[in-house]
């Protein structure tokens, strides 16, 4: 299978990663030119309050965070980044419904577990607090009618090979 038959282009990796980098500011240096484009908006929407929920707050994530950060701090938004220290679900499914129970505009979560998370994203739709997942598709969360800012690990996995074999070559 050819990367055109998958649907793994250059096109639509551009939309996925503009996407990203406009809904979580994954960087720094992503987030500042965002927040340039965004200060008409930034006046309406200034005061809002976002918490994201990692799985897992290990070094992987710190890209992540600064942005968000840095995004909450260009838009003068409340942003709140919490996980636990080292994989936890259980710690996590607690850090998601003290997210909740603290009434923001939105949350970002990782869903890493097929099912363990969807309560608590339900319990948040149904406050009318926006969701949004970040960092890897897990099965069923399309199903959940939640948007999706990462990847796939089958096709990202494909990219980096092909990315991998190219400059081995």
């Amino acid at each position: 299978e050819t990367l055109e038959e998958s649907g793994l282009n250059r096109r639509n990796l551009l939309k996925v990663g503009g996407a990203s980098a406009v809904l979580l500011g994954a960087s720094s240096v992503i987030g500042t030119p965002f927040a340039a484009a965004a200060t008409k908006t930034a006046a309406v929407q200034r005061g809002k309050k976002v918490t994201c929920v990692i799985h897992d707050l290990n070094p992987f994530f710190v890209p992540l965070e600064r942005g968000f950060r840095e995004f909450g701090k260009s838009m003068g938004w409340k942003v709140n980044y919490v996980g636990p220290t080292g994989q936890d679900i259980q710690k996590t499914v607690e850090l998601q419904a003290a997210a909740i129970a603290a009434k923001p505009n939105g949350v970002i979560f990782t869903r890493i577990d097929d099912k363990a998370f969807d309560a608590n994203i339900k319990k948040a739709q149904s406050l009318g607090i926006k969701v949004v997942l970040t960092n890897v598709g897990s099965k069923g969360y399309e199903d959940l009618s939640v948007p999706l800012v990462g990847q796939d690990f089958v096709p990202a996995g494909k990219i980096a090979g092909i990315q991998g074999a190219t400059y081995a070559k």
